[in-house]
């Protein structure tokens, strides 16, 4: 098991699945720069920090999400799930401001790459706004709820 110790993003109470991404991406390249989250899929919003799991975890624990991670082995399973340690932290995100030059043609978006924000991070807000774009009148909102990568997503630092 590994603390994943996450922060609340911008106004949210929930942590951002971005951030979960980017703290196992970080995990797994460290231990070796050819592995990536290649699949990762939310079940649950988690409240409170999480953990990372590469065991199944009991049936009363809560599940955030679980995932595969593609290795120069084969593929490993993991699981995220939440703990009970409160987030200890917040910080500020300014998702207008990411996607305010993105351009939008039918139903595709783009923009350029702004080194401000990781690529995860462009990738979910990019999808949200088009998705509210295509969409507009829809109960609830937007989350992100799953990933399926075949290559690495750049741009993760260990």
């Amino acid at each position: 098991m590994q603390v994943l110790e996450l922060k609340f993003k911008g106004d949210r109470n929930y942590i951002q699945g971005g951030d979960i991404f980017a703290a196992i991406e970080r995990i797994v390249r460290g231990e070796d720069e050819l592995s990536f989250v290649s699949r990762i899929s939310f079940r649950h919003f988690g409240r409170h920090d999480c953990d990372l799991y590469w065991d199944p975890v009991a049936g009363g624990e809560r599940l955030v999400a679980e995932g595969n991670i593609h290795t120069t082995s084969g593929n490993r399973k993991c699981w995220v799930v939440e703990s009970q340690r409160p987030v200890r932290g917040r910080y500020e995100f300014d998702e207008e401001g990411l996607v305010e030059c993105a351009v939008m043609v039918g139903q595709q978006i783009s923009m350029d790459y702004n080194d401000a924000y990781s690529p995860i991070e462009q990738v979910i807000a990019l999808t949200k706004r088009l998705n509210y774009k295509l969409s507009p009148d829809v109960d609830g909102r937007w989350v992100f709820g799953q990933l399926n990568l075949k290559i690495p997503m750049p741009g993760i630092s260990t």
